[in-house]
């Protein structure tokens, strides 16, 4: 239960930072969340990356419907991708891996942290 209740967390700070901060806020938002309520080295990892790569799917939709797919287009051929959806999917999986490490770099942190107070 406090996976799911991470995901939103990490979905809606993420959100936010992504409107107020360079497009790296989605390693920060992961990283605090998971540090500061950490429920398990693969929820952790699961939680974070459903959140960031939900975020980035929809997003990247928006911008897809919003140019009509023709910036999804251009940008698939600069990366000699097939096509758009290839692109969405790559930038989705890129974007879901590195909030799931970050969150598990947070998780792995703070177990660090409680390791050292409990000598």
């Amino acid at each position: 239960m406090q996976g799911i209740i991470n995901f939103f967390v990490v979905f809606i700070l993420a959100l936010v930072g992504q409107l107020l901060a360079p497009w790296w806020m989605i390693a920060l938002v992961p990283f605090a969340v998971q540090f500061w309520r950490p429920v398990g080295f693969l929820p952790s990892f699961l939680s974070s990356f459903l959140g960031i790569a939900l975020l980035w799917l929809g997003y990247g939709w928006y911008q897809h419907s919003e140019s009509a797919g023709i910036l999804s287009e251009r940008m698939a051929q600069v990366f000699s991708l097939p096509n758009a959806p290839a692109l969405l999917a790559i930038t989705v999986l890129v974007g879901g891996l590195m909030g799931g490490l970050a969150g598990l770099a947070g998780f792995s942190v703070k177990n660090i942290f409680m390791a050292d107070s409990s000598r």
